[in-house]
């Protein structure tokens, strides 16, 4: 009886010394966040007080949205209808201006606000769950997030800064993977709402890297989580993202997230193309006159070099093709592009097999691309954008 005394003693305090640590490291963790936003909306206030302001002008040309007259007034018929690009920025913004009673610079910035806090609360944890110390956790996440580049995506309505907010809280719930089958089980369910949520905003990320990114994050808990896990984590990607991509088979005969991937091969390939060899492969017929116009232009310069077309649905987001608010900036979205976006991905997949060091070419200038820095921050009115941006240059 004493030994059963003292084994159930034991078992007691070992459970009383798992929930102290417990509660102990989720205090850490609430303190880490409360002090990393707290730093960044110093910082975001400071930029708000000496004349950073919101941008709206994206809005008005941006190919990723629909015409935005059409998208704030009929977000849900606008975003169903959309082919261009995965539906959940067009949604978050079209809505959130449809529902706001403010005008859409404010409402646009209290979104972009969101995401920002976000993004610097999820790398404070995601340093913690590193192993870093609390104070460096802060400072970590708060060098991360104070970037002027980071800065810029705050006040301005582009996805770049909430995919880069989603993708370092994929980070961070990765992570914290661990602990009971339970909490296992719901940290998955997160990671499998995170993942394809950003599979859902932005085209780069595709369909194939989510279910990678599940499949890992399953893997890596594999011992400790019961089969019905596995089939309810799955089902989030496969259904929504699935999902969407059948309508757009149905609609569009285009079963992908982006109707336009064959027009953005295009661009990273045939301008590399000498223009010598473009014109070899025009005349052997390897090539449409598509290659010979260029990418994303507006649909009167491939109209005489296409068959003719009439929209098959009437609605704004389908059947126009140029915005009212802006009227350089054709509407990728009209329908009579699909066919353009076909011919031109054949186009690029010949010069890609013709040429194949052009591919490569096209990806370094890319990869350049994508390294280098945007003037905004650096002629921002706010003194300490152009503070942050000089440091930060520097560093």
């Amino acid at each position: 009886m004493r030994s059963f005394g003292r084994t159930r003693l034991f078992s007691r305090t070992r459970f009383f010394d798992r929930s102290v640590f417990a509660g102990t490291v989720r205090r850490c963790r609430h303190s880490v966040v409360v002090g990393a936003v707290f730093g960044w909306v110093v910082v975001y206030l400071a930029l708000v007080a000496t004349g950073q302001r919101f941008d709206t002008r994206y809005l008005d040309f941006g190919w990723q949205l629909i015409p935005w007259d059409v998208l704030s007034s009929d977000p849900l018929s606008s975003v169903w209808y959309l082919h261009i690009q995965p539906p959940l920025w067009n949604l978050i913004l079209g809505v959130t201006a449809w529902m706001s009673p403010f005008g859409d610079a404010i409402t646009l910035q209290s979104v972009m606000f969101v995401f920002g806090v976000l993004a610097v609360a999820s790398s404070a944890i995601l340093a913690r769950n590193l192993g870093l110390s609390r104070r460096t956790s802060v400072i970590v996440a708060l060098v991360a997030t104070v970037h002027p580049e980071v800065l810029k995506g705050a006040f301005e309505p582009t996805y770049e800064l909430p995919v880069a907010a989603l993708l370092v809280t994929v980070l961070a719930v990765v992570s914290g993977l661990g602990g009971s089958e339970h909490r296992v089980h719901r940290r998955l369910i997160l990671l499998a709402v995170l993942v394809t949520g950003v599979s859902m905003t932005r085209s780069l990320y595709h369909p194939i890297w989510a279910l990678i990114v599940v499949g890992c994050g399953l893997w890596f808990v594999r011992s400790r989580i019961a089969r019905r896990t596995v089939v309810v984590t799955l089902m989030i990607p496969v259904f929504v993202m699935g999902g969407w991509m059948f309508k757009n088979h149905v609609l569009f005969d285009q079963a992908n997230l982006s109707s336009w991937f064959g027009m953005n091969l295009q661009r990273a390939v045939i301008p590399v193309l000498d223009l010598k060899d473009l014109e070899t492969m025009r005349e052997r017929g390897e090539v449409s006159d598509i290659a010979m116009i260029g990418p994303f232009g507006k649909y009167e310069l491939y109209e005489s070099v296409v068959e003719p077309c009439k929209p098959s649905r009437s609605h704004r987001a389908l059947s126009e093709p140029m915005r009212t608010t802006d009227q350089w900036s054709p509407n990728f979205n009209y329908e009579c592009f699909l066919p353009i976006f076909d011919r031109a991905g054949r186009d690029a997949w010949a010069v890609i097999r013709e040429h194949p060091d052009v591919w490569l070419e096209g990806r370094l200038w890319s990869l350049r691309s994508t390294a280098s820095v945007a003037i905004t921050p650096a002629e921002s009115p706010s003194a300490v954008m152009r503070g942050l941006d000089q440091v930060y240059s520097w560093a």
